[in-house]
């Protein structure tokens, strides 16, 4: 009988093992290589850029604190602080949906850092990874 509950707890703890070990060989990281070259065209003012800056920001974080909807599209438009000039940027970020959470947050944040480096004075862009993608423009009222 002692036999049997130890055989019993020793195929337990491997089932348990075995299962923990499938779920991290399966987590699959985000892949960020550019596809194609970063679509960037036109110059833009001060107020569009600070307006461009916090679309970027809000994806990034948007994807990092919302674990209740994994894997969704996010589009957002932001109207440029100084309402005398009447426009908006808005923008699309895309995950691959076999992404988990943290996955697409961090593919999304290297978008957002090669947006910064080459597109930082478009008024209109588009840079896409493998597992994500962004692409924003102005829209004037």
């Amino acid at each position: 009988m002692y036999l049997v509950s130890k055989c019993a707890i020793i195929m337990l703890v491997l089932v348990v093992f075995g299962t923990m070990l499938s779920v991290v060989v399966e987590a699959r990281f985000p892949k960020t290589r550019v596809v194609g070259l970063p679509v960037c065209s036109g110059n833009s003012n001060k107020e569009y850029n600070d307006s461009l800056r916090h679309l970027l920001d809000f994806f990034v974080d948007e994807t990092k604190n919302t674990y209740r909807k994994p894997n969704a599209d996010y589009v957002y438009d932001h109207s440029y602080p100084n309402r005398d000039i009447g426009g908006s940027v808005n923008g699309v970020a895309t995950c691959n949906k076999e992404l988990a959470p943290l996955d697409c947050w961090s593919c999304l944040r290297t978008t957002k850092d090669i947006i910064n480096s080459r597109c930082h004075r478009a008024i209109s862009g588009r840079v896409t990874l493998q597992d994500c993608s962004i692409s924003f423009k102005n829209v004037i009222a």
